[in-house]
């Protein structure tokens, strides 16, 4: 949080840069049964731990050129959610 600038490479693409941030709290209770109903490793994890895990929305910064994230990624209704 401290520091929201990231590059993130994609399927061996090259690394672009995007602005991390935590999901609102409303926005990740909509999200969150579509992460775990994907990767049902997260929803065990929730089971287990007393924290709230954290969703990260990466933004593409402006102007950087974005391409497809490839087939693992959410549809665009959640920006920088991938799986």
């Amino acid at each position: 949080r401290a520091n929201p600038e990231v590059r993130v490479a994609v399927g061996g693409g090259p690394a672009l840069p995007y602005r991390a941030g935590v999901m609102p709290d409303d926005e990740r209770a909509r999200w969150w049964p579509v992460i775990t109903a994907r990767h049902r490793n997260y929803a065990r994890y929730q089971r287990r731990t007393a924290r709230v895990i954290p969703l990260v929305v990466l933004e593409p910064v402006a102007g950087a050129a974005v391409g497809d994230a490839g087939p693992d990624a959410v549809p665009d209704a959640a920006p920088g959610v991938t799986g």
